[in-house]
């Protein structure tokens, strides 16, 4: 993600531009809290896509050592040790959408018994955080909207690539089922079953390609189904 600056009728905006070329509008560059929002709604992306390539360089890794090297307990407990090192920084992944706890946004009162607690005073955010959250949650509401809509379109498309694989299997079987129909007719009729003849009738009934028949032959030697009784003629096994 990154923080761009667009013009609009002499006017500059700040924006957000995501790697897959979202736009998410943030507000005027002359307001002060658009590019605080800007900045802390990028440095969240930044320290997720951090985990995630942290996560897959220690798996990628963890994956080397066991390939090279016996490695002991003490040393496995080791790595672990530094990979969840990195935990915090999810937490900090998190805690980048907060509002930042200065005067700016808020002041400490007193509250309203503090004869009953330890510390009399706690944190009141003011109208401004109020607002700077409430535009925050505008821009990271579109960012799971846009992300479940590309997670619906990607489930619709591999359940359409899962049908059309399963479609071509049935077609295949289908094709396969016919050549050995056409190979134990013509085996039953003549004794021996010759490529060009097969090639010929699966082509006249059923408009099967030679090199399609030619590749259902190599499926069926290859599995036992039929067998080459001399160069170019076939028989069922």
């Amino acid at each position: 993600m990154r923080i761009d600056i667009k013009k609009v009728k002499g006017k500059e905006y700040v924006q957000l531009v995501d790697k897959r070329g979202h736009v998410f509008h943030v507000g005027p560059a002359a307001d002060y809290d658009s590019w605080l929002i800007a900045f802390m709604i990028w440095e969240k992306e930044w320290r997720q896509e951090y985990i995630r390539k942290r996560e897959e360089t220690f798996d990628k890794i963890g994956h080397e050592i066991g390939k090279h090297i016996s490695v002991s307990s003490l040393e496995i407990q080791a790595l672990d040790a530094l990979k969840h090192r990195g935990y915090s920084d999810f937490r900090l992944a998190r805690k980048s959408m907060r509002v930042p706890q200065t005067s700016l946004f808020g002041s400490l009162v007193e509250k309203d018994n503090p004869e009953q607690d330890h510390y009399p005073y706690t944190w009141q955010w003011n109208k401004r955080a109020e607002q700077l959250r409430k535009r925050l949650k505008d821009i990271t509401f579109k960012q799971r909207r846009i992300k479940r809509k590309e997670e619906k379109t990607n489930l619709e498309v591999r359940k359409e690539e899962q049908m059309d694989v399963i479609a071509n299997l049935k077609a295949n079987q289908e094709k396969r089922n016919k050549v050995l129909s056409l190979i134990a007719e013509i085996q039953m009729a003549d004794g021996l079953v010759g490529l060009q003849e097969i090639t010929n009738e699966a082509n006249l009934r059923y408009k099967l390609r030679k090199d399609e028949v030619e590749n259902i032959l190599f499926d069926l030697l290859r599995d036992g189904t039929i067998y080459e009784h001399k160069e170019g003629f076939y028989r069922i096994t």
